[in-house]
């Protein structure tokens, strides 16, 4: 979130980003860590992206169920997403468009926690 242009401040409570009066803005970051490539930072960073003006590249990513289908679903949106040698390349928008969409494994429009 840092690498975007956020604010990141910790307390004894968490952790609160704030982005400044412009909002997010490209950015590059890699999700590796000693353990293999981070499913959360992947899918946070890659729903950060979709918001953050220009394109943003998330190198190391994990390409998990869990990536792929957020990808997707950003995709049929109107984000503009897709994988190379270099990693996951994002390109930001300041509007994502609004559908219903399948839940894998459900078969249903609504998530399993529904």
């Amino acid at each position: 979130m840092h690498a975007a242009g956020a604010e990141v401040i910790a307390s004894g409570t968490g952790l609160r980003a704030v982005c400044g009066p412009r909002g997010v803005k490209a950015f590059t970051v890699d999700v590796d860590t000693p353990y293999g490539p981070s499913l959360g930072a992947t899918v946070t960073a890659v729903l950060l992206a979709a918001r953050a003006t220009g394109t943003s590249l998330i190198t190391h990513p994990s390409i998990e169920p869990e990536v792929t289908e957020t990808a997707r679903f950003l995709a049929e949106r109107g984000v503009l997403i897709h994988f190379d040698d270099q990693g996951l390349h994002v390109i930001g928008s300041d509007w994502i468009g609004g559908a219903s969409s399948r839940w894998p494994g459900t078969g249903s429009r609504r998530p399993p926690w529904s």
